[in-house]
């Protein structure tokens, strides 16, 4: 879903990646800058700080954007710098997700949302080195995720946020309910694409 909306922010992204370039950064750099910015999420939600976190989230968010636009603008895309990225933004969406213990979510809403969302970027590998394109598919890609990560943490400002006796859940916490239950979706999603891809190219 929202690999389709990045083409009315691409042109922001574009000229931050010329200056990039110009200053003779490297996008692995740009990618090791995200992650260090994503670390800063667990202090920020210790202090209690949210702006902080959502501010943090949104910057290392970016950083991740910016790597492959600066890689493919450079002419430096690699192997590397592909597994590299991948293995920064799983770590970046763990950190989100574990500091949001920090702000009063329940580590077990957080722990089922990690696993959804480790499971449905471990499909994305599984069929992309199969030869098959995964990009798209699903309602719940990390983009997705993030989004309502971010959400989580502007609704902490809400006061008074428990939706009463019989529903033992906090406002906040909606967003990554969401997670969860979007998540189920899309691995749903993903393993029917990929077993409709392996049984057609068996035909094939």
């Amino acid at each position: 879903m929202l690999t389709r909306l990045r083409g009315s922010l691409n042109k922001i992204v574009v000229k931050v990646a010329y200056i990039c370039q110009r200053s003779n950064l490297s996008p692995n750099l740009i990618t090791l800058l995200g992650l260090a910015i994503s670390v800063l999420a667990i202090p920020s939600a210790i202090y209690g700080n949210h702006l902080l976190l959502f501010l943090v989230i949104v910057a290392a968010s970016f950083m991740d954007v910016l790597d492959g636009a600066l890689a493919r603008l450079s002419g430096r895309v690699t192997a590397f710098g592909g597994v590299l990225d991948s293995v920064c933004d799983r770590i970046e969406e763990s950190i989100f997700l574990f500091s949001l213990h920090f702000t009063g979510v329940s580590m077990y809403l957080i722990f089922i949302g990690f696993t959804i969302s480790y499971t449905i970027s471990y499909l994305r590998a599984l069929g992309e080195t199969r030869g098959v394109k995964m990009e798209g598919i699903g309602l719940l890609e990390r983009g997705e995720r993030l989004i309502l990560i971010a959400i989580t943490v502007i609704l902490l400002s809400v006061p008074n946020s428990k939706l009463g006796t019989l529903l033992s859940i906090h406002l906040y916490e909606i967003p990554i309910a969401l997670l969860v239950i979007l998540g189920i979706v899309t691995i749903v999603q993903r393993i029917s694409y990929l077993y409709t891809s392996f049984k057609n190219s068996v035909r094939m």
